[in-house]
């Protein structure tokens, strides 16, 4: 063999493997990102569900319950909002990082390509947030927060 295909044949099988070790690390890369945002849901979910035990709890017990309930100032290092929506017969949470979706709009198209947001149900309660028809949402504070029942009616002072 000429030293010229020697060469050739050792700068191709170097491409080659280069190639192999970026889509390697690519991959392990894509894994890994997808599994953090699991995480970061999951973990978000899990304040929606502390939140709805909160609020369940107020909605069971007699009248002249007061308690303070902590709500995690950010999940993972990632700060995040917290809004108790009330769509007429739908009452619930939605937890999530900055925008809730993000959306990618092609030829007029739009695809939703990231969801950082999660929806926890709650069951039917009266809120005094939702005094009015035209109220539909509030946004619950991190930190300190507390619940109070009156006249059957559960009170969240620190929700605006």
């Amino acid at each position: 063999m000429k030293k010229t295909q020697i060469s050739m044949e050792f700068v191709l099988l170097v491409t080659f493997m280069l190639f192999v070790f970026i889509v390697f690390f690519s991959v392990v890369q894509y894994r890994l990102a997808e599994a953090t945002h699991e995480k970061e849901l999951e973990l978000l979910k899990q304040v929606g569900e502390s939140i709805r035990n909160e609020l369940t709890l107020a909605a069971n017990v007699e009248d002249g319950y007061e308690r303070t309930f902590i709500v995690p100032e950010n999940v993972i290092g990632r700060d995040y909002d917290i809004y108790l929506i009330n769509y007429g017969t739908v009452l619930g949470l939605e937890l999530g990082f900055g925008d809730s979706l993000t959306v990618d709009t092609v030829g007029g198209a739009t695809e939703i390509v990231e969801e950082k947001s999660v929806f926890v149900s709650l069951p039917a309660m009266r809120i005094k947030q939702f005094g009015s028809a035209s109220d539909t949402f509030c946004v619950i504070s991190k930190g300190d927060n507390i619940i109070k029942k009156e006249k059957g009616i559960i009170d969240l002072p620190a929700c605006s």
